[in-house]
C-alpha cells in the first residue's frame, strides 16, 4: 500500500513538471513564423577552450535577489486588457533604421539594462485557432482599413514563388498569439539572432506581445530576438529559417571558425540532453527510481551549463531550473529546490515582466517551497 502510495506521487511530481515544461516551453520555443500556418498556407561569443566541469552543481553561481522580483502573487488576477503604458514611452529606448544587410531593423538608442521591457505592442491583424488557411488570411486582410492595409502592405515580403504576397508577409512576419497567431507592426521589424539579446511573448494580462531586454544592451546595438529554436542544430535552425529568405550570419552559424564549431558542438550536446530528459519523463517507472531521478537532474544540469555557456537567457532557462528544482524536491533536497525555483523565478521575471501570468505561477510555486523548507527546519530544531 506504501508502495503505491508513493508511486501515485511520483507521477503526480511528474505531471506537474510535465505542465511547466508545456507552459513555458510553449511560450519560449515557439518560432516567429508558426510551422502549422505554413502548411495550411502552401498547399554570440563562444569558448572553445572552456576546462569548465560540464556537469558541476550551478548553484553556486546563482545570482537571485528576490528583493528585485516584485511579484503579483497578493493582487487580484484578471484576464481583462489592462492599461499598458504609451508604446511612445517605450520609443524613447530604440529607434528603427536600415541595417547594412537585413533590411529595417530596431536599435538601441541608449544603454539598456537586462529586464527593461522594450515594447508592448498591439495586434494588427490576429487569426485565432492552431490551424490558418490561405483563405482565412486573405479574409482578415480585408476587413483591415486603408491604412492599416498600407502599413501590412511594408512589412517585410520575401520571395516565395506560388504565393500572394498578403500570405508571404503574414508567413515571414506572424507571432503566435494564444493557440492563434497575430501581426505586430513594431515588433515585426525586430530582426533574428541565433544568440538573441531580447526576448519576445504574449502578454494575456494586458493584451500585448511584449519584448524584453534578456541582456544589458549598449547603445546603438541592434536588438534582436529568435525566430527559432536556438538550442537546435545549425540543420534545424537553418530549415526554420528559410521562409523568411534569409541567411543567418551571427556568430553561432559561422562554421569556418572556431567558436562558431564550439557553440554548434554544444548544441548538438543541448538537443541530445532533451531528448533524453523526454524518454526518462515520459516513463513513470524509470521516474520513480531514484538512480533515474538523479540522471533527470544531471542532465538538467548539464543543460542549464550549456544554455548559459551559449549566452541563451531566455524563457527556456528559465524552465530548466524550475524541472531542477522539482528534481532536488523529489530527491529531498528542499533547500537546493528553493534556490533553483527562485533562480527561474528571476530569469522569467527579466524574459517577460511582473505583470505576466508567469510569474503569477513562479510566486506560488515558491510560497509553496517556502512553507515546505520552513517546516522542515522547525523540526530539525533540537528539541
Amino acid at each position: 500500500m506504501a508502495k503505491k502510495q508513493k508511486s501515485s506521487m511520483v507521477l503526480k511530481q511528474q505531471e506537474r513538471a510535465r505542465s511547466r515544461d508545456e507552459k513555458i516551453s510553449g511560450e519560449c520555443t515557439v518560432e516567429k513564423d508558426p510551422a502549422e500556418i505554413r502548411g495550411e498556407t502552401s498547399g554570440p561569443e563562444s569558448d572553445s577552450g572552456s576546462s569548465e566541469d560540464e556537469t558541476s552543481d550551478p548553484a553556486s553561481h546563482l545570482r537571485t535577489n528576490m528583493a528585485q522580483i516584485t511579484l503579483r502573487g497578493n493582487q487580484p488576477h484578471s484576464h481583462k486588457r489592462t492599461t499598458s503604458p504609451s508604446d511612445d514611452g517605450y520609443d524613447k529606448l530604440w529607434e528603427l533604421r536600415p541595417t547594412s544587410s537585413k533590411g529595417i531593423g530596431m536599435f538601441a538608442k541608449t544603454n539598456i539594462s537586462g529586464g527593461t521591457r522594450l515594447l508592448a505592442d498591439q495586434c494588427l491583424l490576429h487569426l485565432p485557432g492552431p490551424k490558418t488557411l490561405l483563405i482565412d488570411i486573405e479574409r482578415g486582410f480585408d476587413q483591415l482599413s486603408p491604412s492599416q492595409q498600407i502599413a501590412y502592405m511594408n512589412l517585410q515580403c520575401p520571395d516565395r514563388p506560388g504565393r500572394s504576397p498578403i500570405v508571404r508577409i503574414w508567413e515571414a512576419n506572424c507571432f503566435r498569439v494564444g493557440e492563434g497567431a497575430g501581426i505586430f507592426l513594431k515588433a515585426s521589424r525586430i530582426n533574428h539572432s541565433c544568440t538573441p539579446n531580447a526576448h519576445f511573448a504574449w502578454n494575456a494580462t494586458i493584451q500585448r506581445e511584449t519584448v524584453h531586454a534578456i541582456v544589458d544592451i549598449p547603445a546603438n546595438e541592434e536588438i534582436t530576438i529568435s525566430y527559432c529554436r536556438p538550442h537546435s542544430d545549425i540543420y534545424h535552425r537553418r530549415e526554420k529559417l528559410e521562409p523568411y529568405g534569409f541567411d543567418c550570419d551571427c556568430a553561432p552559424c559561422a562554421q569556418d571558425t572556431a567558436s562558431g564549431q564550439a557553440s554548434e558542438k554544444r548544441r548538438c550536446q543541448m538537443e541530445e540532453l532533451f531528448e533524453e530528459i523526454t524518454k526518462i519523463r515520459d516513463d513513470p517507472w524509470i521516474t520513480a527510481a531514484r538512480h533515474f531521478r538523479d540522471d533527470e537532474l544531471q542532465a538538467r544540469l548539464k543543460l542549464i551549463k550549456m544554455l548559459e555557456k551559449e549566452k541563451l537567457f531566455q524563457l527556456e532557462l528559465g524552465n530548466q531550473y524550475h524541472s531542477a528544482a522539482t528534481c532536488y524536491e523529489r530527491l529531498g533536497d528542499m533547500e537546493k529546490a528553493l534556490r533553483y525555483a527562485k533562480e527561474g523565478a528571476r530569469i522569467n521575471l527579466t524574459c517577460v515582466g511582473p505583470d505576466s501570468e508567469i510569474l503569477e505561477s513562479d510566486q506560488a510555486r515558491i510560497h509553496e517551497l517556502e512553507e515546505v523548507t520552513r517546516r522542515i527546519r522547525y523540526s530539525a530544531r533540537p528539541q
